[in-house]
């Protein structure tokens, strides 16, 4: 793996600007999935130029992602995803890979024009793939940066190129594919609706009842589906959907 990332380091110096555009977007996109991007990151130990892309392509991810589900969740969706985490949305892009498109694009415009001409580099491997993720990306950008310039220049420069750009094209993207109908009105929504929703009953008070017990099986499920470990997640899915199915069917 090691021999993987001196590969990748060379190569992003001798072709910067393809090596850029493909790392900011393979490395946000396996942010978005399932997966740990800053373990690949460290694993393979990509630094400098491409350590920075990797950086852009993941704040790409995150910041793209929470302004496109403004429309959906509102500033808590926006907080969730911007500075939590781009997974929330992962399932909604395997239904409509569609409103993928705006992030990946960003990633790959800002990616060559943030590692090549700003001089964006990040020599933390694990941070490479953190993104806005709690801010660390940035810090470790912040941290390689600061070395050779002033500290306002570099954070500027981050500001501008990982959080301000990555909005303005993702909405912007966003809203051409929506103007041509490709993506629609709570697409995003990060936890939609069970499959064990009560159904409609002539007694008010059972009717009460199992919809506060809805209600909570759909808060443990939002939860479940933020834990990062398979097994704790397959425990809680399996758990939750018992309880839900007891609580309708009593």
């Amino acid at each position: 793996m090691k021999a993987l990332g001196e590969f990748i380091n060379t190569a992003s110096t001798l072709q910067p600007v393809l090596s850029a555009i493909i790392i900011s977007v393979v490395v946000g996109i396996v942010l978005t999935m399932p997966l740990s991007s800053a373990a690949l990151c460290s694993m393979i130990g990509i630094t400098g130029l491409a350590g920075g892309a990797a950086t852009i392509g993941c704040c790409c991810q995150m910041v793209g992602f929470a302004i496109q589900s403004y429309r959906d969740n509102k500033i808590s969706g926006v907080v969730s995803v911007g500075i939590g985490t781009s997974m929330l949305q992962f399932s909604n892009c395997l239904k409509n890979p569609i409103i993928w498109i705006p992030t990946i694009l960003s990633s790959a415009i800002l990616g060559p024009i943030g590692a090549c001409l700003f001089g964006i580099v990040n020599d933390t491997p694990i941070l490479c793939g953190m993104g806005t993720c709690g801010l660390t990306g940035l810090f470790g950008a912040y941290d390689a940066m600061v070395i050779s310039s002033t500290p306002f220049k570099v954070i500027l420069i981050l500001l501008l190129i990982c959080v301000i750009l990555p909005a303005i094209l993702s909405f912007i993207f966003d809203l051409i594919l929506r103007k041509f109908n490709l993506i629609k009105d709570k697409d995003l929504l990060p936890f939609p609706t069970t499959p064990f929703a009560p159904k409609r009953s002539k007694n008010s008070a059972k009717q009460t009842s199992e919809s506060a017990a809805y209600l909570s099986v759909c808060e443990e499920l939002a939860y479940c589906r933020a834990v990062q470990s398979l097994p704790l997640r397959m425990i809680f899915i399996r758990t939750v959907f018992s309880r839900g199915t007891t609580a309708t069917t009593s």
